[in-house]
């Protein structure tokens, strides 16, 4: 379904219909901003001749695609389609930045003054301390340091499931690599109904009502007492649940594979998940707002100054949402971090300060050894085909109210990422539930 499309002739006049999201029909304001990123910087080089259609090696957008792209964007922000940031860069060079405001109406509710400040295109922001949801964008972290353990000998594509977690259906036929490529056909403990836990579960000692936790909804977003006993839960989840196929014999998204490859990281390194993404990858690449929904908790007793951004839906006017508790999904969706840090992650990325070319070449092939055609996914990576047949790769993200996208163009050096923890119905082509 298409939704008000023609409520700005700058969104129509970019051919968004030309570029494939492979997985995110979810949210078509993705889609207009990274098209826009594209198509407005080679409109405009080429209308001043500074370049040719096929000539990409310039770095640069010009004064007058900077305002077509704020233009298109004003539109958003004042018709209350979306809330949250997006960046568009090239070779490690920011070219673009844009945070959305929130109205005056949400302040008149008591919110910070800070959540409602929008950044416009090179202005400075003064709430660089605010860090959004950023969902399945998660995984990419999670697949890269299972591939460090892999080059370092401590863990091989092959290792069956069994070694680390004996009790999950089949895992003496799951291995890493179909973990990775979400060919495991283990249970989702996120999506898969809860039909039957015993009484002296550790959900019931924890006082959870029984009817909500057929929904999951209702324990997702909700705290359990404590790192340890939640992994416990989660495990417990996962290992009661049924499996959904034979192992690699098919692809289906699952977040449960990805919430083991964590605890395989931390049984691996004797260290936390949390300990792991900052000595892997954020120190590595000096990614000063990026770190794990735990790790925020943990910053926030002790007085920290990061700060997560609110979840907003709209139904006459922007609501407060309760969104995931994003410890639950560890591994699988709870990075927090900034537009600006993931462009800066994919940069590293393709630059090898976080794995061998061999071993990021395994993560971009998007062939299964069953199929002649390409999957939506690598090992960690996501798939899309842009204007021209032009190959990006990154991840999409999202929770219940949060929305996200970050992509790496590997020919041109390009990368574009848009976080969104606010949207609206009529843009999204759906109600927001």
């Amino acid at each position: 379904m298409t939704v008000r499309l023609s409520i700005h002739p700058f969104l129509i006049h970019t051919g968004f219909k030309s570029a494939l999201m492979i997985r995110s029909n979810k949210v078509v304001i993705y889609i207009t901003i990274l098209l826009l990123s594209m198509t407005v910087r080679q409109a405009s080089l080429q209308a001043q001749n500074k370049i040719t259609a096929s000539d990409s090696s310039r770095t640069a957008l010009y004064p007058f695609g900077i305002r077509q792209l704020d233009a298109a964007l004003d539109f958003i922000e004042a018709h209350h389609l979306a809330m949250g940031s997006v960046a568009v860069a090239q070779n490690g060079k920011l070219l673009y930045q844009r945070t959305l405001a929130l109205p005056a109406a949400v302040h008149e509710k008591g919110l910070p003054a800070a959540q409602l400040q929008g950044i416009k295109h090179g202005q400075k922001s003064r709430i660089s301390s605010f860090v959004y949801t950023t969902g399945s964008i998660t995984k990419m972290f999670t697949a890269v340091m299972i591939l460090q353990l892999v080059q370092e000998g401590a863990l091989k594509l092959d290792t069956k499931l069994s070694a680390y977690y004996p009790g999950i259906p089949q895992a003496d036929s799951v291995t890493i690599e179909m973990l990775l490529r979400h060919r495991s056909g283990l249970p989702d403990y996120t999506v898969d109904k809860i039909e039957s836990l015993d009484l002296d579960s550790l959900f019931s000692s924890v006082d959870y009502d029984y009817a909500s936790l057929q929904t999951n909804l209702g324990w997702l977003v909700q705290p359990i007492a404590g790192p340890e006993q939640r992994k416990e839960a989660t495990l417990h989840l996962i290992e009661q649940g049924k499996a959904h196929f034979k192992p690699n014999t098919a692809f289906e998204y699952n977040n449960s594979g990805y919430w083991l490859l964590a605890g395989i990281i931390e049984k691996c390194t004797g260290r936390s998940y949390s300990d792991n993404i900052k000595t892997r990858i954020t120190s590595k690449l000096g990614l000063r707002h990026t770190l794990t929904a735990e790790a925020l908790l943990q910053k926030s007793g002790r007085g920290g100054s990061l700060k997560t951004r609110s979840s907003y839906y709209y139904c006459d006017g922007w609501q407060l949402a309760r969104d995931l508790y994003l410890p639950n999904v560890r591994g699988a969706g709870d990075i927090l971090s900034t537009p600006e840090d993931l462009l800066q992650f994919m940069q590293g990325l393709y630059q090898g300060k976080l794995v061998a070319q061999k071993t990021l070449d395994k993560m971009a092939d998007f062939y299964d050894a069953d199929s002649s055609q390409p999957s939506q996914f690598g090992m960690g990576l996501e798939r899309a085909i842009w204007q021209e047949n032009t190959l990006a790769v990154g991840h999409s993200g999202d929770t219940y109210f949060n929305h996200g996208v970050v992509l790496y163009f590997p020919k041109t050096g390009l990368s574009i990422c848009c976080l969104l923890n606010g949207l609206s119905p009529l843009f999204a082509g759906r109600p927001p539930f």
